[in-house]
């Protein structure tokens, strides 16, 4: 395989980018192995957001995915598009999915969209329209994707973006409060305020034109729902809620000192004390994802039947390896990951963001 070529780049916000196109290359011998030192393109360090539209096709930790220095990166669960945080605090994100200019006449306008931007199954077929704006920054973390994103600005205020009106509302429902984190999953967002208070958007079983914001009830230190929805209380019991649902039922609690805790889908794995705690009901299933002896482990990244921890600067990957897109990623050194089903990205330490995929 090779690194797929940005097709082309362009603002999303009044910046723009001159950076050309990163060249193809081939892929290296071993990926579990360090990445290549290669030089990060600068150009775009005092930019605005950007979007840079990828050529389809699979990609390689040898070449950085986008040009610029960043500190973070966040990918879709099953779509090729991510967003990057860039180390200026400004987004960049990726796709490869061209969108049409404006919604054709015979495509039905959702619960979820509206004729600027918007997204709708049409005779079987996902059909997406209108220019994704991404929001000015400077934000201090960021969760979701290109299609469906939030993050947090410096002053605790929540911008939201993407092809789901919802979601973009939810910013706006969410004005008065100081953020803290958010976690969101396609069309379904939670944002934990700095006083511990946790909001949800209603259930989405039922399409609704105009879901409410959903206060859970009692205090909670952490909220991920990229699986399962999985939230941390303030006493660190781990709580799980239904699938896609707002917090307001919880089906499963687990008693510990838990400070974060996230999902794959499959298998519930969390931060306690330092160290990884892996919850399931199948003992079969704690077997295979016994997690590595890293003490202490600063974040955990699900991926799909295969989680990735960073703990000392380093990345490890466990779980099911046959599922890490690239094979194994052992003691990596890396300022930040994430990962899915068909994608595995690393922010490097010089601040470049690569990929590599199935």
């Amino acid at each position: 395989s090779s690194a797929a070529a940005p097709a082309s780049s362009s603002a999303a916000a009044p910046a723009s980018s001159s950076a050309a196109p990163v060249a193809t290359a081939a892929p290296s011998a071993s990926p579990a192995a360090t990445p290549p030192a290669v030089a990060v393109e600068p150009s775009v360090d005092d930019e605005g957001p950007l979007t840079v539209e990828l050529s389809p096709g699979p990609v390689t930790f040898d070449r950085p995915m986008m040009p610029g220095r960043f500190q973070r990166v966040v990918i879709a669960l099953g779509r090729p598009n991510g967003c990057g945080l860039r180390e200026n605090g400004e987004l960049s994100c990726w796709t490869s999915t061209p969108r049409l200019p404006a919604r054709p006449a015979d495509v039905a306008l959702g619960p979820d969209s509206d004729d600027d931007v918007g997204s709708s199954v049409s005779f079987g077929y996902l059909v997406e329209w209108g220019r994704i704006t991404l929001p000015k920054g400077p934000f201090r973390m960021i969760s979701g994707s290109f299609y469906h994103g939030c993050g947090v600005r410096l002053d605790g205020h929540l911008a939201c973006w993407g092809d789901s009106r919802q979601i973009r509302d939810f910013a706006t429902k969410l004005a008065s409060e100081k953020i803290a984190t958010v976690s969101v999953r396609m069309t379904h967002a939670c944002a934990l305020t700095e006083g511990g208070t946790l909001f949800c958007l209603e259930r989405h079983g039922t399409p609704k034109p105009d879901r409410r914001v959903v206060r859970a009830s009692g205090s909670f230190v952490a909220v991920d729902i990229q699986g399962f929805p999985w939230a941390v209380t303030s006493a660190g019991a781990a709580v799980q809620s239904e699938i896609g649902a707002d917090f307001s039922r919880i089906v499963e609690r687990v008693p510990g000192h838990f400070s974060s805790i996230v999902s794959d889908g499959f298998i519930a794995c969390g931060v306690e004390a330092g160290k990884i705690r892996c919850i399931s009901t199948l003992a079969e299933s704690l077997r295979t994802f016994a997690p590595p002896a890293l003490d202490p482990v600063e974040r955990l990244v699900p991926g799909n039947a295969y989680y990735c921890a960073l703990a000392g600067g380093k990345a490890t990957c466990f779980g099911h390896v046959h599922r890490i897109p690239g094979g194994p990623l052992d003691g990596v050194a890396v300022r930040d990951l994430a990962a899915s089903a068909s994608t595995l990205c690393i922010v490097d330490p010089a601040g470049a963001l690569r990929c590599r995929s199935r």
